[in-house]
């Protein structure tokens, strides 16, 4: 679900920015990134789906592979509070 969240996220801000021609974006979950960079047939309905419209939004060449330790998505998944987001030391990404 967060990939599909990043992808719309993604389209939103490439059509609110039109000069942005291309996004790199970053899952750390290799099952995921396999599913995105694959066939949508390949997966039962309901990843499918959610494939298929990643696969829309952003070319599935530009997710890359993101250690879960520098991953600053990792703590919104995890729940963790406001405070612990703006606290944190995660490094920002480079492409």
């Amino acid at each position: 679900m967060p990939t599909l969240i990043t992808s719309r996220l993604a389209k939103y801000l490439t059509k609110l920015f039109p000069k942005i021609r291309r996004v790199f974006l970053s899952s750390n979950l290799i099952i995921v990134l396999h599913w995105i960079k694959g066939s949508a047939h390949n997966w039962k309905t309901f990843v499918a789906n959610r494939v298929m419209e990643i696969q829309e939004y952003v070319d599935p060449l530009d997710w890359r592979r993101c250690d879960g330790k520098i991953n600053p998505a990792d703590l919104i998944e995890r729940g963790s509070p406001a405070e612990e987001l703006l606290n944190s030391s995660y490094i920002p990404l480079k492409p």
